[in-house]
Order: structure tokens, then sequence, then C-alpha cells
């Protein structure tokens, strides 16, 4: 498995390590991720590019949603080191639409603090009634892993940065609900749940601006 990840990080790096990067080198942009919306979640990107085609990337998440049925608060914090690999522009190689495309790859490590409040509903077998009550869980996790990505420049300005990767991520968690060990009620967590723990993929996307 390890050989499988580093063929499929590592050979594009081996192929395009040579390529021209330079035309986007000390430039900065700052992004979002608009998908996470959808979940109240709010991700705000800051990334460097180095002269030496290398680039960091600080990416801060606030977490926050309150209502009849739900509240929680939390934060995120990523941090990534980028390797870009290839730039293609427009001038060289006549690309319609975008200025520049590069691709990039590298190495990523966050760490989230969570906790909510919600209610959750139940069938009481004993009681024979739709029972409901509240609950509260405390999330905290750490997770490292690579990454390949691929960002569009449209005019030099704006910027859409597509990522997938994985890594291993692990998390401790208390939810009162899973405590109570209701009857019929087996809980199921998934690769994308913010409780699971174990190797997982991992997939973003960011629009932007170029500083």
């Amino acid at each position: 498995m390890k050989k499988i990840i580093l063929l499929v990080f590592g050979l594009p790096t081996f192929l395009f390590g040579q390529a021209d990067v330079a035309s986007l080198s000390n430039s900065s942009s700052i992004k979002i991720s608009p998908f996470q919306f959808s979940r109240s979640f709010f991700e705000l990107s800051y990334e460097k590019r180095l002269a030496n085609s290398f680039a960091w990337q600080l990416s801060p998440m606030l977490m926050l949603r309150k209502d009849e049925e739900v509240q929680f608060q939390g934060g995120q914090v990523d941090f990534q080191v980028r390797k870009y690999i290839i730039n293609y522009t427009r001038g060289e190689n006549k690309i319609p639409l975008f200025s520049d495309i590069s691709i990039y790859s590298g190495l990523y490590g966050l760490g989230m603090s969570f906790s909510s409040d919600f209610i959750m509903s139940y069938w009481d077998p004993i009681s024979g009634h739709q029972m409901s009550d509240n609950y509260e869980s405390t999330i905290r996790s750490l997770e490292a892993g690579v990454m390949m990505g691929c960002q569009f420049h449209l005019a030099k300005k704006v910027v859409f940065d597509f990522l997938i990767g994985g890594g291993a991520r692990l998390t401790d968690y208390y939810n009162s609900f899973f405590e109570a060990e209701i009857e019929h009620y087996q809980p199921s967590i998934g690769v994308f749940d913010l409780e699971y723990t174990g190797v997982k993929p991992r997939v973003n996307f960011q629009i932007g601006i170029v500083l």
C-alpha cells in the first residue's frame, strides 16, 4: 500500500519536476471553500508561493450553527506545504480561457476541536412511543497526509484550486447519545464524519483572488 501511495504522488514530481513554474513565483492568494458553507463551516486560506517553486498555505476554519435542533461551535487549522511541479501559461501553450494552469503535490496536517448540543429522536419499545432527548458531543482530531492538486488562473487574478489526497486521522470523541446505548440503535461513522478515526480520502475545492 505504501508503495502504491508513493507511486501515485511521486510519479508526477519525477516526470515534471523540472517544468517551468516561475511565472507565479512569489505571488500570494486568498481563497474560500464554497461547498463548506452548506455544512455551516467557513474556511479561509492564505497561500504564499516561494521563488523555488514551493509554497505554503494556512487555512483556519470556523464551524458555527445555532437553531432549534442543533447548535455547535468549533475550529480547525490546516497547514500545507506544496511543490509546484508543472505550470502551463497561455503565452507559451495557447491555453484557452485560463492564463495559467499549475499542478502541485505536497503534504498537509490539520487539527480540529468541535463541540455540539443536539436533539435526537428514537423509538422506545417499552413505552411504544417515539422519544426525544437532548445530547452533547465533543470531538478532538489530528490528521496528516499527502495530496495533489491543480490550480486554474483566470486573467492572472482569479484562482480555482482543486485538491485530492488522503491521510490518517486520529480522533478522540465523546457523544452522550452513543453512550446511552439505546436499544436497537447502532451508531455508524463514515470516513467523512468528524468522529472518524483511520485512513481516509480528502477532496477540496477553493476559489479566490491573487493579491
